[in-house]
């Protein structure tokens, strides 16, 4: 529990408006925690310790300001959540109490990112697409022009990538401030990118699968689909694995684009999915969870549960935590697809959970923020 509390604000003109970001204390995030959407660059969704079902309900919070799709991200003891309304709320894991936050004066509805005291925003519409923030002191560091951003941003290392809607891949130094490279694609883009570190992978509407070099920007393979993609692609040690809209889950090598397997699972795959040691666990509109081998795409198991699944998955150890938009998060087992434990909440969940430390967190379309922790 954070005793000491510091109020930290500031005001400046961006755009001919005025942001103000407000923190009781500064935050710094280790490289570890729910640092983005999907948890790392690789978008794995895979924490190591099991939160272990049945779990009891810690907290509500009202979100004002109203969610739909994206994520929070998490660290240093304390979630922040974007919002509908152009905020970045604080809000602490132990307490559900509010920790601060940042009036962007623009909507947001992706995911940030965050990486030791600086937090990336992405805003929706206006002339910046991009704000940094800096928690450590409470004030602006920077703020980039992309065009029209609809993906969440990715940190990897000390560079930022960045996608837009109209096709252009950029890559910045992000304690530098200064752009990296940009990329010419011929499609729009609305799947988040991904990396393994050497590279990135961002998939597009034109059903094509692009390999890029992170450092220069140069577009090393290739890999077609047989629809648009809209998923977030998760990463598996080489293998990129990316949900098409033509109900096929693809993986290729992230090295060279060639196809290590395609799997028809028999439903579009919206957002994406989670890693569990050797399985690949997503949801699509079908109401069905499926877990497919990494290896050979081959179907583990599958199991209904009424509910399209619009979110990412989360991995706790050997528990994976699904939301669907009936309104019901499930826990299931990650071996064998039996439900192990299930509750309601108050509306559809479009936002993908997040693992806090030893909790699990949903936010509902009803801005309610649910906090759980195991009772064991």
């Amino acid at each position: 529990m954070r005793v000491s509390i510091i109020v930290l604000a500031i005001g400046m003109t961006l755009t001919g408006c005025r942001t103000i970001i407000n923190l009781y204390e500064p935050i710094i995030v280790s490289d570890n925690e729910w640092n983005m959407l999907g948890r790392d660059a690789r978008h794995s969704g895979f924490v190591v310790n099991t939160i272990e079902p049945p779990l009891q309900l810690e907290w509500t919070r009202d979100v004002s300001g109203g969610v739909t799709t994206g994520s929070p991200v998490y660290g240093d003891g304390v979630l922040m959540i974007p919002t509908l309304s152009g905020f970045i709320s604080f809000v602490d894991i132990v307490s559900g109490d509010e920790f601060g936050f940042i009036n962007l004066r623009a909507t947001t509805a992706a995911a940030p990112a965050v990486k030791d005291s600086l937090l990336v925003a992405p805003v929706y519409a206006g002339e910046i697409s991009l704000r940094v923030y800096n928690l450590k002191n409470a004030s602006l560091y920077w703020e980039i022009q992309t065009g029209t951003v609809e993906t969440a941003p990715l940190i990897v290392d000390r560079f930022l990538v960045a996608a837009s809607t109209q096709g252009v891949m950029y890559c910045f130094d992000l304690p530098e401030t200064t752009e990296v490279w940009r990329t010419n694609l011929p499609a729009r883009i609305y799947a988040t990118p991904v990396s393994d570190g050497a590279r990135v992978v961002v998939a597009c509407s034109n059903g094509v699968i692009y390999g890029l070099d992170l450092r220069e920007g140069k577009i090393l393979w290739k890999q077609p689909t047989g629809a648009a993609v809209f998923a977030t692609p998760v990463m598996s040690d080489s293998l990129c694995i990316v949900p098409s809209l033509d109900e096929y889950v693809y993986a290729v090598h992230s090295r060279t684009g060639a196809l290590a397997w395609k799997t028809f699972i028999g439903t579009k795959a919206y957002s994406g999915g989670a890693l569990a040691d050797s399985l690949f666990i997503l949801g699509g509109t079908n109401e069905t969870v499926y877990a497919l081998n990494v290896k050979t795409g081959s179907i583990a198991w599958s199991t209904r549960r009424r509910g399209v699944v619009s979110t990412l998955p989360v991995v706790a150890g050997s528990v994976a935590y699904v939301g669907f938009q009936s309104g019901f998060l499930v826990a299931f087992d990650v071996q064998t697809g039996n439900i192990l434990w299930e509750n309601r909440v108050e509306g559809r969940i479009r936002m993908s959970p997040v693992a806090a430390g030893d909790r699990i967190v949903v936010i509902s379309e009803r801005s309610e923020m649910y906090c759980w922790k195991s009772e064991q």
